[in-house]
């Protein structure tokens, strides 16, 4: 890991003047490679999530567009208690499921 950030080289162990930095450097990177370690983890794990969260909304959202460029209101002729025609959307309850079916999958 030091290696990567430039802290820790080859040539220190070459250079014998160099010696005590090498040691210096060699138990810093010792002690805290643990915590480097769980550190980096846990970014990963929360840049994971995060990516499959934006996957999740960007699938429901596509899905959403397709409902609604396919969707359409059956409507049903009926008349009222006026005796006055009224259409009605027919299907009612599995139109509201469907809507809220999206809006959960949009919320989570």
């Amino acid at each position: 890991m030091l290696k990567i950030i430039g802290i820790f080289s080859k040539t220190l162990v070459k250079q014998p003047r160099y010696e005590a930095i090498y040691i210096y450097v060699y138990h810093i990177y010792h002690i805290y490679s643990s915590e480097i370690i769980t550190n980096a983890t846990y970014i990963f794990q929360e840049i994971t999530k995060r990516a499959v969260a934006e996957s999740g909304i960007r699938q429901a959202l596509i899905d959403l567009e397709v409902w609604e460029s396919t969707a359409s209101l059956p409507l049903q002729e009926s008349t009222d208690s006026k005796n006055m025609m009224i259409l009605l959307v027919g299907d009612y309850g599995s139109l509201l499921a469907k809507i809220g079916l999206y809006l959960l999958l949009l919320t989570v």
